[in-house]
């Protein structure tokens, strides 16, 4: 069982995760804005996401993923093919943070 200190920590970096996945700002921009760790964060998130794919997986064998669609297209999509065959499309600068979100759960 965790103690409290440690509950208290993964909710702070628990809500510095979803802030950042927010703000739409790389991790070295919003570790700056916000007098973050750099290294600290990365290895919240890591434990973070990996957490809430355990709990994804384990109740439906899919993984939430967040789709905001009031966007505008861009001319210049760009598509991904995966070693697995998987191939993402029209990858762009409006979704670049789902794409990530996405990579970070398959690898």
């Amino acid at each position: 069982m965790l103690n409290t200190t440690t509950t208290n920590r993964a909710n702070y970096w628990q809500q510095q995760v979803t802030t950042w996945q927010q703000s739409g700002l790389s991790c070295t921009q919003f570790c700056q804005q916000q007098h973050l760790i750099y290294h600290q964060f990365l290895y919240w998130r890591r434990k973070l996401m990996a957490l809430d794919a355990i709990e994804s997986s384990a109740d439906s064998g899919f993984t939430q993923v967040c789709y905001q669609s009031s966007f505008r297209q861009t001319t210049a999509n760009l598509s991904l093919a995966l070693a697995n065959g998987l191939v993402v499309q029209d990858i762009n600068d409006h979704n670049m943070n789902l794409v990530r979100q996405l990579l970070e759960v398959l690898s």
